[in-house]
């Protein structure tokens, strides 16, 4: 009886399953039918209006509506819809150009700017120098006229514009031009008629940090510098020897002489170097009897003979043999040897570092200090000897005492005090013919006449390019000055 029940139970619970599947199924169904059917909207045609767009000159930026579209003339702008555009034209240095373009369905419009017809496009320059009187280069093509002049109707553009009068360095500038506007240009041209000077930036030298100079037989001039080694000038070009295209063993020049065969002889903190024109020689510690390496002083003697002296002694050299000098006392530590002379009797004169002068004849040395024969001081930069065989050296300053500059007339010294306090005596050139003697300083050039009598140059009262003088020789007429930081001056 049980079973029957169970089996009753079990069959109609699958008819009634049955029954809500079928029913769940006709709602779906019904649903279904009821849904809207959806389509995808046939895309309009797009619009095919052009504006095609040019300039001259081209390379304007177009603006559509106010809105930069990123192309430069000449170039379209396409896909258009009929309206009406406002089309603005942008070319450096030109005034901005508008142009309203109305456009039809599916039209293809041109448009065509000419700045170059419209007379408000084109800028003027005013033109001025001083003084008056120069020609006139615009981007290096002569105008064939001289300043002050007005150019009118200029097309705009960055301009070279370049000035040249005689006795004057040539002078240029960059001069913008631009639509409308009137621009007023002046220069000051520099005198050369007096002082010329050639650094890095108004000249191909190719440095301004010189330590020396010197002539040869030849007229070439021989400057020595402080990082790019040595530089050759013939007037016409710089010509750079350094230790990556020579033989010479550093860039830092101590001092330049001649030889009476005309050879260059060059110091540096590297050894002795011999250049021939064509030919280098390197003398050190290593493959000579150089004493020192660091060569501070060069000078020929009246038969030819080089006398070389370094931060440990001196020596002479006939470009075969050395002969090797040094010298010690309680006055004179060791003989640091920063200058040389020779004079008319062939005695050798040496300046040190720091313990006074030395002279040097027939294996006779002689000292001189300051406390003893009254001049500046014990640290000597610098030895000439002038036309009445007085011994002229240059004295640098103590942390007690003044520098200087004093001759000795074979029976005393006389002292010097160029300048002021902070004064440093760099060098000494005598001019052989006037007897005036050149003082090289820190404060310009300080030049004493045969009287001895004081005149100064520096940058407040000439045209020199640097108050730090190094070293100055004369060819001819003229004078060649090395500066530390203003280059070559003339």
């Amino acid at each position: 009886m049980i079973k029957k029940i169970q089996k009753y139970i079990t069959k109609n619970s699958q008819v009634r399953v049955a029954q809500i599947f079928v029913l769940i199924s006709a709602v779906i169904i019904i649903i279904g039918c009821e849904k809207e059917v959806s389509k995808t909207p046939v895309e309009p045609d797009p619009s095919m209006g052009v504006i095609n767009i040019s300039s001259n000159p081209s390379g304007a930026v177009i603006f559509q509506n106010g809105r930069n579209t990123g192309r430069l003339t000449p170039d379209s702008l396409t896909f258009l819809n009929p309206d009406t555009y406002e089309i603005t034209l942008k070319l450096q240095y030109f005034k901005d150009t508008s142009v309203t373009v109305q456009l039809g369905k599916d039209a293809r419009n041109e448009l065509s700017i000419d700045y170059l017809s419209n007379p408000s496009m084109y800028g003027n320059l005013i033109l001025y120098s001083v003084p008056n009187g120069a020609s006139i280069f615009l981007n290096d093509s002569s105008l064939n006229r001289v300043t002050p002049d007005t150019l009118y109707g200029v097309l705009p553009g960055l301009y070279k514009a370049k000035f040249k009068l005689t006795n004057y360095r040539d002078s240029e500038i960059n001069a913008l031009v631009e639509s409308s506007i009137t621009r007023n240009f002046s220069v000051a041209l520099r005198d050369t008629s007096v002082w010329v000077d050639f650094q890095t930036s108004n000249s191909d030298i190719q440095s301004n940090l010189l330590t020396s100079i010197v002539v040869d037989l030849n007229g070439i001039k021989w400057i020595g510098s402080s990082d790019i080694g040595l530089i050759k000038f013939d007037e016409i070009n710089f010509t750079n020897f350094n230790i990556s295209n020579s033989g010479i063993p550093s860039n830092q020049i101590n001092c330049l002489s001649v030889s009476n065969s005309n050879d260059l002889w060059i110091g540096t903190p590297s050894g002795l170097a011999i250049y021939n024109g064509s030919t280098w020689n390197l003398f050190n510690t290593s493959n000579s009897d150089l004493p020192n390496n660091d060569v501070n002083a060069i000078t020929f003697d009246q038969s030819g003979l080089a006398w070389i002296g370094t931060n440990n002694g001196f020596a002479s050299f006939n470009g075969i043999t050395w002969e090797v000098f040094n010298y010690s006392s309680v006055q004179f530590q060791f003989l640091w040897v920063t200058a040389l002379a020779v004079d008319m009797n062939n005695k050798v004169w040496l300046g040190s570092n720091n313990y006074g002068i030395l002279s040097w004849e027939n294996n006779i040395f002689t000292e001189y200090i300051d406390t003893q024969n009254g001049f500046p001081t014990n640290r000597i930069s610098a030895a000439e000897v002038d036309v009445n065989n007085n011994i002229w050296f240059s004295h640098l300053s103590t942390g007690t005492s003044r520098g200087g500059v004093s001759f000795y007339d074979g029976n005393m010294f006389t002292s010097f005090f160029p300048g002021t306090v902070t004064i440093k005596i760099n060098g000494i050139y005598i001019n052989e013919l006037t007897s005036n003697k050149w003082i090289s300083t820190t404060q310009g050039i300080i030049r004493y006449d045969g009287n001895n009598i004081e005149t100064s140059y520096n940058n407040q009262n000439s045209l020199l390019s640097s108050n730090n003088i190094n070293s100055i020789t004369k060819f001819g007429s003229t004078f060649w000055i090395a500066t530390f930081g203003g280059g070559l001056n003339k």
